[in-house]
């Protein structure tokens, strides 16, 4: 099981390869790769669409959220047949 915690950075409306699609953006903030010290590495923001949970009145930019989640790998592999599945969703 997999727990990232982050915060919320925009909510709503963005556009993808010409398409707009309502999404969710997190900053993680993982101590180990976005602390101050010489070896942490920067991670990227993320993005979820905005459907299930992530359609709830809490979920607003600034907030900080925890997810918990679990991927399958059918292969073995962390691949196109990988599928990520939420468990758990905590935003305060």
């Amino acid at each position: 099981m997999d727990v990232i915690y982050g915060k919320i950075t925009h909510v709503g409306n963005f556009i993808e390869d010409g398409e707009v699609v309502d999404i969710v953006s997190i900053l993680p903030l993982d101590e180990d790769f976005n602390g101050d010290g010489a070896y942490s590495v920067g991670q990227p923001e993320f993005s979820v669409l905005r459907e299930d949970f992530w359609l709830n009145d809490v979920v607003k930019p600034e907030a900080l959220v925890q997810i918990k989640s679990v991927t399958v790998r059918p292969t073995g592999e962390l691949d196109e047949h990988s599928v990520y599945i939420e468990t758990q969703v905590g935003v305060s």
